[in-house]
């Protein structure tokens, strides 16, 4: 098994995590923003989730009736340091092709410029 190396995890978020942060900066959740102001804490309506702050968002999970039910997002640094290996999954074993494909739509491709993953950036665990 080999895993993402610490340093290659690094050098991975320092080189993409700016343009994608540029990029998605539409999806970057603040709870004070108004586009944003439905998500609330499920046991008090009245209290933001405001964990999610600087999160991006990737779809909001929604109720027959329209209510929210739950949100998907992801960190940033996470998003930044998947990037050369979401290039390289052709067979979507990641399942990142329907994000890609919503950013897509809107215009933003998060994977222009990101280098395809090295060898030399995995460690083998056993």
């Amino acid at each position: 098994m080999a895993n993402l190396s610490g340093t290659a995890k690094q050098a991975r978020i320092t080189a993409y995590k700016d343009g994608l942060k540029s990029k998605l900066a539409h999806r970057l959740i603040d709870t004070k923003n108004v586009a944003f102001a439905d998500l609330i804490a499920d046991k008090n309506p009245n209290k933001p989730m405001s964990s999610l702050n600087g999160e991006i968002i990737l779809e909001r999970d929604l109720a027959e009736d329209g209510s929210l039910k739950g949100v998907v997002s992801v960190n940033p640094d996470a998003l930044a340091s998947m990037l050369p290996d979401i290039k390289a999954d052709t067979t979507d074993k990641m399942g990142w092709k329907k994000h890609l494909d919503k950013f897509q739509a809107e215009g933003v491709n998060i994977l222009t410029g990101v280098a395809d993953p090295q060898p030399g950036e995995f460690e083998v665990v056993t």
